[in-house]
C-alpha cells in the first residue's frame, strides 16, 4: 500500500487524482488527508491528526479547508466513505447504506471473519474511542514507534 500511495500521490506521468494535504503547527505535521478526485467528486481515503493537537481541532480545520477548496474547484460531492462513523455523519448531509461482505474460503478465514471482524474489531474500536485522550495519545505514540 505504501508504494501505491507514493506512486499515486507523487507521479505526473499517470495522474491518479490523489491529493495529499496537511496542516502544520510550528513546522510539525498536526493533521493530514489523502483524497482522490474523480468525475467531480472527492473520496476521502484518510483523515488523521496528531492527538497532541486534538483540542485545537486541527483535523476539523484541515477538513473544513478541504471542503471549501473542493467546492471552489468545481467538485460536486465529497464522499467520506464507509464505515459511517459518528464523526462522519456529523459532517454529512446524506448517506447511503453500505454493506461489507466477507466470504471465508478456509477454516482460518472463517475464524478471522467471525472472531476478529465480527467480534474483536468493533469492540476494540468502541473501547479505543471511549478512552481518555491521554490514553489514546499514549497508544498512538506507542503504535507509531512499533
Amino acid at each position: 500500500m505504501a508504494r501505491f500511495f507514493a506512486d499515486a500521490a507523487g507521479t505526473n506521468s499517470h495522474p491518479a487524482g490523489c491529493i495529499v494535504t496537511s496542516l502544520e503547527v510550528d513546522g510539525v505535521p498536526a493533521a493530514a488527508e489523502v483524497l482522490f478526485e474523480c468525475k467531480g467528486r472527492i473520496a476521502v481515503h484518510v483523515m488523521a491528526y496528531d492527538l497532541a493537537y486534538e483540542k485545537a481541532g486541527v483535523g476539523a480545520l484541515l477538513f473544513e479547508q478541504g471542503v471549501r477548496e473542493a467546492y471552489a474547484g468545481g467538485m460536486t460531492a465529497i464522499d467520506l466513505l464507509a464505515p459511517g462513523d459518528g464523526y462522519k455523519l456529523d459532517w454529512a448531509d446524506a448517506s447511503v447504506e453500505v454493506l461489507d461482505w466477507c466470504r471465508p474460503l478456509t477454516l482460518q478465514g472463517y475464524a478471522y471473519a467471525k472472531l476478529y471482524l465480527d467480534f474483536i474489531r468493533p469492540r476494540a474500536r468502541t473501547a479505543f474511542a471511549a478512552m481518555p485522550a491521554s490514553w489514546r495519545r499514549l497508544i498512538a505514540n506507542h503504535h507509531a514507534l512499533a
